[in-house]
């Protein structure tokens, strides 16, 4: 596992007082196409 997935997976994660979820980054263009799948599941049902 890289540095990144070490965090993700030591859970809960807290700062202060807060409760934080800790995601990995996606390419711009990776989310892009997710959001335009899910419309079109959306359009499906």
């Amino acid at each position: 596992y890289d540095p990144v997935d070490k965090i993700i997976l030591a859970r809960p994660h807290t700062i202060g007082e807060y409760r934080v979820d800790v995601k990995k980054a996606i390419p711009k263009d990776q989310r892009q196409f997710q959001a335009q799948q899910q419309e079109y599941a959306v359009q499906m049902q």
